[in-house]
């Protein structure tokens, strides 16, 4: 897939992203939290999941009842008190131009250190 960000449209899809991801990475453990699942993406998937070891899939038709209880911690984040991030934001948005730039990549975990250079595209 040549582009950083899938849409669900023709070919750039999540589950593509997901065969590419589970067809050349050995996943331990598979965390998802989903709006909703329908069965039939379940199926589409589940052929990988088989091979993972630990697989949670939380659909939170009703997260937001859930994050809820945890609104005045949240609240209290150093970005949220700024204005930078609403406070049900778990994460920073991903900033496009640092993904597309020239830049050194390196896996997060690995037993040797491997670095390459990516001209730009690959995330």
């Amino acid at each position: 897939m040549g582009t950083k960000f899938f849409t669900n449209q023709g070919q750039n899809t999540l589950l593509k992203k997901f065969e590419g991801i589970f067809k050349h990475t050995k996943v331990n453990n598979f965390d998802a939290l989903v709006g909703y699942l329908r069965a039939s993406g379940y199926f589409k998937i589940s052929k990988y999941l088989k091979k993972v070891p630990k697989v949670r899939i939380l659909v939170g038709i009703n997260v937001d009842h859930v994050i809820k209880k945890f609104k005045k911690i949240l609240e209290n984040k150093r970005e949220t008190i700024e204005n930078k991030i609403p406070w049900h934001s778990l994460h920073w948005p991903r900033d496009k131009n640092l993904l597309e730039s020239r830049k050194i990549v390196c896996p997060r975990r690995a037993k040797l250190n491997n670095f390459a250079f990516d001209y730009g595209g690959y995330f």
